[in-house]
């Protein structure tokens, strides 16, 4: 996250352990496709 944080552009964030990876990265699709097919910009998950 150092490394990440390091980069002005970036922000890195903590999602939780490696366990819930596959999680977060499966909903990425998702997103892209919701924006994609609705012209939308800046979408995104909020998880409480």
């Amino acid at each position: 996250m150092e490394l990440v944080n390091s980069i002005s552009e970036l922000q890195a964030l903590n999602a939780g352990p490696l366990a819930v990876s596959a999680t977060v990265e499966a909903i990425t699709p998702l997103v892209i496709n919701i924006a994609k097919f609705n012209k939308m910009r800046d979408v995104g998950v909020y998880f409480r």
